[in-house]
């Protein structure tokens, strides 16, 4: 009888490891795991180690270290030197590393040029298109959490243009978009829910998040007026105008939800995209506006299409707030499962 030990198809082989890397590499970047230890910018390259997933994989077997560093060559864009037992030429934990603590930074404007500057797919450069999606993701949000009004840069050659924190974004989605083309297909599938969700968050901020703050600034004003102001006195007219205008601002917002939702294209649903920090914040403002107590017909109309808000905001953000639970404990589970999903692989492709 043959002692001879059966071995996988390299295909079947490939994708197991392309998806064990995939997902801890991403537990990486993301800092899903709480045993994660956070990267630090006085490291040398000669005192980062090796993911615990992929070390065991390039110390696993000769076959299953080449697939995996063919598996690194084209996520890092980091080229491959097949000479012996096979290397990358350069080093792809200092890389990863380098990315984990620019994901832990914030920009400015002159931040954003500088990137934009040095940020081009189309070059001949063997850049990490992995890498780079995630430093797009990030970049996205890191607009709409710090956004800026529209501000004039000089462009060589041409007119100087007008740009605002909306124009990063969409520019950011644009090298995002095109990054993620250029990514293993293992890689992909762990990355479209990220770029996903913050392409949903972006819609959000252009839309909603948009309105709210020009609602939520007018009743700020309207609340100082009114203290100022009965409703016998000459400028209780110019309040009257100004309550409508927020009713009228209150009705655009409805509509507004109402025809995203009817042809939202994502995959998180929007309240998600929304989070349950915004919802809450806007859910306060409606009750305030409920509760508001101006005797005048304007008020009274201002009052129940808030309430009418305020009611359906408070049974989503009760719905979000279940869903953002369970999801803390499914990603705790996921995360814990992650690393012993990549040693269950190892372990199984050992024993045959």
């Amino acid at each position: 009888m043959s002692s001879r030990k059966p071995t996988l198809p390299p295909e079947i082989l490939h994708t197991v490891i392309s998806q064990a890397i995939a997902r801890h590499l991403d537990d990486i970047l993301v800092e899903t795991s709480s045993s994660l230890v956070p990267p630090s910018d006085t490291d040398t390259d000669n005192e980062i180690e090796a993911p615990v997933v992929a070390a065991s994989l390039l110390a696993a077997s000769c076959q299953m270290r080449h697939i995996a560093l063919i598996v690194l060559s084209k996520a890092l864009g980091i080229a491959l030197s097949r000479v012996g037992i096979w290397r990358l030429e350069g080093n792809p934990w200092a890389a990863i590393h380098s990315v984990r603590l620019t994901l832990r930074r914030t920009y400015d404007f002159n931040g954003y040029r500088d990137i934009i500057d040095n940020l081009d797919p189309q070059s001949e450069s063997t850049e990490s298109p992995v890498l780079s999606v995630y430093f797009c993701i990030h970049l996205i949000a890191e607009v709409f959490a710090h956004p800026f009004g529209p501000l004039v840069i000089p462009v060589a050659g041409q007119e100087p243009r007008t740009v605002s924190s909306d124009w990063f974004a969409r520019y950011f989605e644009i090298q995002a978009q095109k990054y993620f083309e250029a990514c293993p297909p293992a890689f992909q599938e762990v990355i479209f829910p990220r770029l996903d969700a913050v392409r949903a968050e972006s819609l959000i901020a252009r839309t909603c998040g948009r309105v709210m703050p020009t609602i939520s600034a007018a009743w700020e004003r309207l609340e100082d007026f009114a203290s100022r102001v009965d409703s016998e006195s000459p400028r209780a007219s110019v309040l009257d105008r100004t309550i409508r205008n927020i009713v009228g601002g209150l009705e655009d917002l409805r509509t507004e939800e109402r025809n995203l939702l009817r042809s939202w294209p994502h995959t998180i649903t929007a309240d998600a995209a929304i989070g349950v920090g915004r919802l809450t914040k806007w859910f306060s403002l409606f009750c305030d506006m409920a509760e508001w107590e101006y005797d005048s017909e304007s008020a009274q109309t201002l009052r129940e299409i808030a309430q009418d808000i305020a009611d359906d905001y408070h049974a989503r953000f009760v719905a979000l707030h279940r869903l953002a639970r369970a999801k803390e404990e499914k990603l705790a589970e996921c995360s814990a499962a992650i690393e012993r999903e990549g040693y269950t692989a190892i372990a199984g492709l050992r024993r045959t």
